[in-house]
């Protein structure tokens, strides 16, 4: 599978917000650790480094805010900037897969060895099927 970078296209895996997994998203760039991000929800910015390099995206994602300096805690839309890019969400590389550039990624054969017991006949057989 091909790493995450700048352009490509990634399900979202983890996230502190259940609902965002399973989402498509866009990446849009890279943010180093320790970088000045600023992140909008409604009215209200907040600012401040990041702890974790992470990736900028683009998608239908939910903002999760924790502050417990300042006593806060927000879940909802929202918009994070880094420079010239401003995205819906920042993720690290562990929350995201990427979904482009690797046409085979799904194709994955699973197979289950069973024991079916017809009319007191035990016949082995194994499962197989395509992810």
């Amino acid at each position: 599978m091909k790493p995450i970078e700048a352009g490509c296209k990634a399900i979202v895996i983890n996230s502190t917000v259940p609902e965002n997994i399973g989402k498509t998203v866009k990446v849009l760039c890279f943010v180093p650790e320790n970088s000045f991000i600023v992140i909008r929800l409604n009215d209200a910015f907040y600012s401040g480094g990041t702890t974790l390099p992470g990736w900028i995206i683009e998608g239908e994602v939910t903002l999760n805010i924790n502050s417990d300096k300042e006593n806060i805690k927000h879940s909802m839309k929202g918009s994070v900037s880094y420079g010239d890019f401003r995205g819906n969400g920042e993720f690290s590389t562990n929350c995201l897969m990427r979904i482009d550039g690797d046409e085979d990624v799904f194709e994955k054969e699973i197979s289950k060895d069973i024991v079916l017991e017809v009319s007191g006949t035990k016949i082995n057989a194994t499962i197989k099927y395509n992810l």
